[in-house]
């Protein structure tokens, strides 16, 4: 991870706007289970409120330098497992989890093949029916500054990422778009887009959110 997303990831404001707007807009539209699977690229602050109403929780953390200090954070709660994973091969065997939630980490894989790579991982590890909750910055200037010419940086055009979804083996994938202002964290419903159901994947009940807090 690049040090302006970093310092992004770390900024108070931001903190707030995970824990009072984004978080609660995921856990609005989908069923977590007992055990769901959290991947996650950052500092984790998004764990703690998914703890709240999860038995148990698997943090999934793909950036290294970060999976210590989450795994310090929940030292303390046998329910919690932290492991440092490759996300395009994820070390669970296939239907383990009773939901995943993918919260700003995807944009942190370096190709969309490998984002690809990852949501076919994410559907085999997920039991039938569980449910996939994303949330992700949608591409735009501001995104563009902090990526800057960090080439593990790859935004995700929600325009096509239902098909994506399709072809990774979910079904019905729905999402809508928010934008989450900052430094004063609120949520506007800009746009919202309805694939509807139907479709052959082996996953449903898919909800993708799209915060434009990066703009």
């Amino acid at each position: 991870m690049n040090e302006r997303f970093a310092a992004l990831y770390a900024e108070p404001d931001f903190v707030a706007t995970v824990r009072d707007h984004m978080i609660p807009s995921l856990l609005a539209v989908a069923e977590l289970g007992d055990g769901p699977l959290h991947l996650v690229a950052g500092p984790g602050h998004a764990a703690a409120s998914l703890r709240t109403v999860a038995p148990r929780l698997t943090i999934a953390q793909m950036d290294a330098g970060c999976a210590a200090e989450v795994a310090s954070r929940f030292a303390a709660d046998p329910d919690v497992d932290v492991v440092n994973v490759d996300a395009t091969c994820l070390p669970f065997p296939d239907q383990r989890f009773s939901a995943a939630t993918v919260v700003l980490s995807l944009l942190h894989l370096p190709t969309p093949d490998a984002q690809d790579t990852a949501l076919r991982e994410l559907a085999r590890v997920l039991r039938p029916g569980a449910s996939l909750v994303r949330l992700n910055a949608v591409d735009g200037p501001h995104f563009r500054r902090l990526a800057g010419d960090d080439t593990t940086v790859t935004p995700i055009d929600p325009l096509d990422f239902p098909a994506r979804l399709e072809a990774a083996g979910f079904q019905a994938p729905h999402y809508d778009l928010w934008q989450f202002a900052l430094p004063r964290p609120h949520a506007t419903p800009i746009n919202v887009r309805d694939r509807g159901s139907g479709g052959s994947g082996r996953r449903e009940n898919h909800r993708v959110f799209e915060p434009s807090c990066l703009r």
